[in-house]
């Protein structure tokens, strides 16, 4: 019989984006009074994860990380715009902006991240979610906050429309990757930077 601390734990891998780039979101959101019941973080999901909170699954997922670091250099990214969430594949209620100019560094680096994972977790232990994460299927998108109720993310999408011409595009970097536990206990549980670009690199990068 499993002990009681077998439970199941879900993780995510997150891209986290400069202050700069942060604030600037924040501060939209103030100016038209829209903000969720949680305090706005900008993440673009890598992966989702469900193993046995008693197995290494946690570990390999530490290692990944580990040497995802290694090889995953800060990148810039492009904020476009709104994005709409599909009613049945995106039940959960979130705000999202849509990086297609930054495509190019964002296919990079969910591709490093798996090549990471096939090198740490080559018996495949881990189950990674099928919900738009494996490469065939993944969407880059940027969320920003949750809202209890659909109604109150389209009131939220009507607010921001009218700003889209002068606020947007937004640009900023990836530069931080956090490994976070969505439950039985929601927290971080570790953030780690991504490598520094090299010197030549510039912002305008974000426009490939």
């Amino acid at each position: 019989m499993p002990s009681e601390t077998e439970t199941t734990a879900t993780y995510a891998i997150d891209l986290r984006f400069d202050e700069d780039l942060n604030t600037k979101i924040l501060n939209i959101l103030r100016s038209k009074d829209i903000l969720g019941p949680v305090e706005p973080r900008l993440t673009i999901g890598v992966a989702h994860a469900e193993a046995q909170t008693c197995s290494s699954a946690l570990s390999i997922l530490e290692n990944v990380l580990r040497r995802y670091i290694t090889i995953q250099e800060r990148f810039p990214v492009r904020l476009n715009g709104v994005e709409f969430n599909h009613p049945v594949t995106e039940p959960r209620n979130f705000l999202k902006l849509g990086p297609v100019s930054s495509l190019m560094h964002l296919l990079r680096c969910h591709g490093n991240f798996h090549d990471a994972l096939r090198m740490e977790d080559p018996d495949h232990q881990l189950q990674i979610s099928q919900d738009c994460m494996p490469p065939d299927r993944w969407e880059q998108f940027a969320k920003i906050t949750l809202f209890n109720s659909r109604d109150q993310l389209f009131k939220a999408i009507r607010d921001l429309w009218p700003l889209l011409d002068s606020e947007f595009p937004l640009t900023g970097f990836a530069h931080q990757v956090a490994l976070v536990e969505l439950s039985p206990n929601p927290r971080d549980l570790s953030v780690l930077p991504l490598r520094e670009r090299a010197a030549s690199d510039h912002l305008v990068d974000a426009q490939e």
